[in-house]
């Protein structure tokens, strides 16, 4: 029994689906670290992308979170993540710097 957590994602719309427009859906897995598995999905409306979203997300049961390497090997694929993208790394080194956890908004605005 696991559950899918999502950690973090980052959204890039660029197009407007309309309401019962037909579009598809593609997800395909980056690469992981330790503790997560980094995937891309994009929403096409025929060969046009309309957004683009990176989700990293961690895989977790009862006894805590399970270790990727650990999560890859026992699915069959290599404990060793390919290299994840340029675009990718930067932004998990932006989410690096993001403070935790965020200071309260003050209620008097100037």
């Amino acid at each position: 029994r696991a559950a899918f957590a999502v950690a973090g994602v980052s959204v890039r719309y660029r197009r407007r689906i309309p309401l019962w427009a037909r579009y598809r859906v593609e997800t395909r897995p980056l690469g992981w670290d330790e503790k997560y598995l980094y995937l891309e999905q994009t929403m096409w409306m025929g060969d046009v992308p309309a957004h683009q979203m990176l989700l990293r997300a961690a895989i977790v049961t009862a006894s805590g979170t399970l270790p990727m390497p650990e999560l890859a090997s026992a699915l069959g694929h290599p404990a060793a993540s390919p290299p994840l993208p340029d675009w990718a790394r930067n932004w998990i080194e932006a989410e690096a710097t993001r403070p935790w956890p965020p200071k309260p908004v003050d209620a008097a605005l100037p």
